[in-house]
């Protein structure tokens, strides 16, 4: 029963989700690797950890408010993958 709304929750973000996974690995197949890998450090400790934190232990929500982290650094990766893609400078890069 407790897990029930938390996936209801995740299932909202599959498509950040799916546009995070995808941005990631075509940045990273065209050569561009260090970036995706400083967007997913700061998406996990910066983002991820600090809300999952506040949302789940300091505002008592739970394991909602846990998921809530998660659900925020999903979308902070979508944006800035997905950004970097649209931007095209990794074309210039060689692999």
């Amino acid at each position: 029963r407790i897990g029930v709304p938390a996936l209801r929750l995740l299932a909202l973000f599959q498509a950040p989700l799916t546009v995070a996974i995808v941005s990631l690995h075509t940045l990273r197949g065209a050569g561009e690797t260090r970036f995706p890998m400083w967007v997913t450090l700061i998406g996990g400790f910066g983002i991820r950890l600090p809300l999952a934190y506040l949302g789940g232990i300091v505002l008592n929500g739970g394991l909602i408010g846990a998921w809530i982290g998660m659900c925020g650094d999903m979308l902070f990766r979508a944006v800035v993958l997905f950004a970097r893609y649209l931007h095209g400078g990794w074309v210039h890069k060689s692999v």
